[in-house]
């Protein structure tokens, strides 16, 4: 007589291939969500130093307040808080621009970071192993 259906240790076999594999894929699942979150904030240092450049280019020099600058960024960025622009002087090299810090708060597998974009247009991350991958 033969027997339809899988056994118990067939199933538990199963089962626990599907725990390793879901086990490397999550975490990865979040490391790359959280790059696709670190996309605004570099969005809004690209428009932020776009327009520190149009504020030099117009007055000579580079302003500390943002509310000085015409940029075309979102009003209240959903992951990051407000960008802060740095009153350096411009060389077009390692001096930094502005920076922007990632909401601890909506970031509880992260935490905060900070994003600096400098006068080469560079973008750096400050935070260590909180910094999502590619900077």
């Amino acid at each position: 007589m033969r027997r339809e259906g899988f056994t118990l240790i067939e199933l538990l076999i199963v089962v626990i291939i599907i725990g390793i594999l879901a086990s490397i894929a999550v975490p990865q699942f979040f490391k790359v969500a959280e790059r696709a979150r670190a996309a605004e904030g570099v969005q809004i240092l690209g428009a932020v130093r776009r327009a520190e450049l149009r504020y030099y280019s117009e007055q000579g020099k580079m302003t500390g307040n943002i509310a000085d600058l015409d940029y075309d960024a979102p009003a209240s960025p959903k992951y990051f808080n407000a960008p802060v622009p740095q009153a350096a002087t411009y060389t077009g090299g390692t001096e930094t621009i502005a920076t922007i810090t990632r909401n601890a708060t909506s970031n509880p597998g992260f935490g905060a970071y900070i994003l600096t974009v400098h006068g080469s247009g560079t973008i750096t991350c400050a935070g260590g192993t909180k910094c999502p991958a590619g900077f």
